[in-house]
């Protein structure tokens, strides 16, 4: 089997919307309960892009290393600002003081999912895998879905599909994903509510936690 890992708020049902239009297979959560021919959360039985709900999912979508249960497949990382998803996914906009909240959950001091964790395990990861960042998405989605393509060895006519009516596409994935904020638009727009200073001291925090993987994979994100 083969994943798609990310901190939540990260864009996957973009990337799984992505995949299965490419592939004509369906994607599913990994709290789903699949059977074949039957997909309760396929992004394919939500919208009609011409996947065959009968074929086995050719991803499976976890917000958590526990949930590969195959480390022979391939893996799709994506990765998003950690100012950003954090903030987002844990409602910390209306908090006084959410830096201590922001750097347990950097760092896996409250329940639920742990942003260094994910990194950590990918880095480790010895099969086929692929980092997607999500801002890449945003500002160049023609590049970054080939390589995404090119990676799951997906027909090139359907690529072509989706990437002559892109944001058609968008407009299809939205639609599908209602707790959006920024529409696929904003880069760095939860964050605003953190001060310049308190950024900084966020990018220290995750460096002096681990260097190496901070200059690996999150310099892209220094103030």
């Amino acid at each position: 089997m083969n994943y798609i890992l990310s901190y939540p708020r990260s864009g996957s049902t973009w990337i799984r919307y992505c995949l299965e239009f490419m592939t004509k297979r369906p994607t599913i959560g990994s709290y789903s309960k699949h059977k074949k021919g039957h997909h309760s959360n396929v992004i394919g039985s939500l919208k009609n892009i011409g996947v065959d709900l009968g074929k086995n999912p050719i991803f499976v979508r976890t917000h958590s290393p526990k949930g590969v249960k195959d480390v022979s497949g391939k893996l799709v990382f994506l990765i998003r600002n950690y100012k950003e998803v954090i903030i987002r996914h844990h409602n910390l906009k209306q908090e006084k003081n959410p830096m201590q909240l922001i750097k347990n959950n950097l760092i896996g001091l409250e329940k639920g999912s742990n942003y260094m964790d994910l990194i950590s395990f990918f880095d480790n990861y010895n099969g086929e895998k692929l980092i997607i960042y999500y801002e890449d998405l945003i500002e160049n989605p023609t590049e970054t879905i080939s390589i995404l393509a090119d990676f799951v060895c997906a027909e090139k006519k359907f690529l072509s599909e989706l990437l002559s009516n892109l944001e058609e596409h968008k407009k299809n994935s939205l639609s599908i994903y209602k707790k959006s904020e920024t529409q696929g638009k904003g880069k760095a727009s939860h964050s605003s509510i953190l001060s310049h200073q308190n950024k900084e001291n966020l990018d220290l925090f995750v460096r002096d936690n681990n260097a190496e993987l901070y200059e690996k994979y999150l310099i892209r994100y220094a103030e």
